[in-house]
């Protein structure tokens, strides 16, 4: 197994103690997701950087865009390391993603048809025409529900995890007959 750096561009930080807590959250469970491969959780970075040439000249500022943290983690390839990296996971399934700056969580459909109803999401559809009924993309206007949508999409993809259906081979997780 190799070590590979995850490096973090952009973001802001949390400005009141609930934004706070919320983004410890979603990080709490975006590392429990990627499981032993973790080696550490890392840190952001500050603001404040200097570079330095090749010559060894000092200068204020970054070289490039700022990087604003880190992770590392072990895989046996850099793809792999990147899959692992992509979406929080439970037992290998993806129940939660960004996705062209939108909150995309796995819930159960009729979860999916009432907040697609309530106007705080709309069908995923990952670029191939046609939507995925157990997703749901949450617009960034309704970030202060992302948090709880993504409990809940954990607690719905770890409860269908390991069903199998009568007829053998992998029941679809459904709350629908």
């Amino acid at each position: 197994m190799t070590d590979y750096l995850l490096l973090y561009s952009g973001g802001k930080m949390p400005e009141t103690e609930a934004e706070q807590a919320d983004v410890m959250k979603a990080w709490d469970v975006w590392m429990t997701s990627i499981g032993p491969a973790l080696k550490d959780g890392g840190n952001p970075f500050t603001p404040q950087a200097k570079t330095i040439d090749p010559m060894g000249k000092v200068t204020d500022g970054p070289a490039g865009s700022p990087a604003s943290g880190y992770s590392i983690i072990q895989a046996s390839s850099l793809d792999d390391a990147v899959k692992l990296s992509e979406g929080l996971r439970i037992s290998g399934k993806i129940f939660a993603m960004l996705v062209r700056g939108e909150l995309v969580v796995k819930l159960p459909r009729d979860r999916v048809e009432d907040l697609t109803g309530a106007g705080v999401g709309h069908p995923f559809d990952p670029g191939h025409g046609r939507f995925m009924k157990e997703w749901v993309s949450i617009t960034p206007g309704a970030s202060r529900r992302w948090r709880k949508l993504v409990e809940e999409a954990h607690s719905f993809v770890a409860a269908n995890a390991g069903a199998v259906s009568p007829r053998g081979g992998r029941r679809p997780p459904s709350t629908r007959p």
